[in-house]
């Protein structure tokens, strides 16, 4: 058994840069301050917990391992005013918030089992579960400027705290034909589930195969061979109508896609205390459902 906390804290000593407009503050330079503005990176905090564990059963040379983990994330740095005009006060929220009040909580979940129920072959399966709850408000932002004339505009901009669920489950089999040939199969799905994103979901089917040739100790070749595809399941509601009027017009990591991929490894150990390894792999992604961007 194995357990473990971890505390990160990040400080930054200078919130904001500024700079001089070179144009000066003149009608025609924009800004009547003479001043630009940007925020740096805010100061956060996180704590995580964690533990792990691995269980060896008497039967068939099985294996059992587990690792959990939970991580809270925070940031509260104060809002900076919108512009450096003076005696303007932007970034006026619904509730008056005057930070983001930030909370992400993080939970990664890893189960396997390996086992021999014969000899020359091995059974192993495995399961990974990552969830990102975001708690952060959603903040509403009114009185913004407008760039071209700097007086308060009548858009309302709304924060978005994303967050997302992946999961994937996977098992293979590896079969030994003969002492330098081991050839190898296996499936995995994986799961996306998304909050403030075009699409809800996607569920991906990976096929893969694959063999591993050691002709001599010091010589290890691996080959490996994917076939994935993946669908989109379900529009997140709340962008469901922009979704809905152009459904080919997606993002890549949510887009109906097929992936083919081939791997090669090659692995040397000249002496007993060195190796030597190499891999190369080709990879094709058809989106196919997808005819703009």
């Amino acid at each position: 058994l194995r357990f473990n906390y971890t505390y990160s804290l990040f400080e930054n000593d200078v919130n904001k840069i500024e700079w001089q407009n070179p144009c000066g503050t003149g009608a025609n330079c924009g800004n009547p301050s003479g001043l630009g503005r940007y925020s740096t990176l805010p100061e956060n905090y996180a704590h995580t917990f964690s533990g792990a564990t691995g269980v060896t059963l008497p039967w068939w040379a099985t294996r059992l391992t587990g690792a959990l983990s939970y991580s809270m994330w925070r940031q509260d740095e104060t809002f900076l005013p919108y512009t450096t005009v003076a005696g303007f006060t932007g970034n006026t929220t619904d509730a008056g918030a005057s930070s983001p009040d930030a909370k992400i909580n993080v939970w990664l979940v890893n189960l396997g089992v390996n086992t021999r129920p014969f000899r020359d072959v091995t059974v192993a399966a495995r399961y990974r579960l990552y969830d990102l709850q975001n708690d952060t408000p959603e903040h509403t932002f009114t009185n913004v400027l407008n760039p071209g004339d700097l007086t308060p505009g009548a858009g309302v901009y709304e924060s978005e705290p994303l967050e997302f669920r992946k999961q994937n489950a996977s098992g293979d089999v590896s079969w030994r034909i003969f002492r330098p040939l081991t050839l190898r199969a296996g499936y995995e799905y994986e799961q996306w589930n998304r909050k403030h994103r075009e699409v809800a979901s996607t569920h991906e089917h990976i096929l893969k195969a694959g063999a591993d040739l050691q002709p001599w100790s010091w010589l290890l070749a691996r080959f490996q061979y994917s076939h994935g595809v993946r669908v989109i399941n379900g529009i997140y509601e709340p962008l469901g109508g922009n979704a809905t009027a152009l459904p080919q017009f997606r993002k890549f990591d949510e887009a109906n896609r097929t992936r083919d991929k081939g791997e090669v490894q090659l692995q040397i150990s000249p002496i007993d205390t060195l190796t030597l390894t190499g891999t190369f792999f080709a990879q094709n992604d058809g989106y196919w459902n997808t005819d703009y961007g």
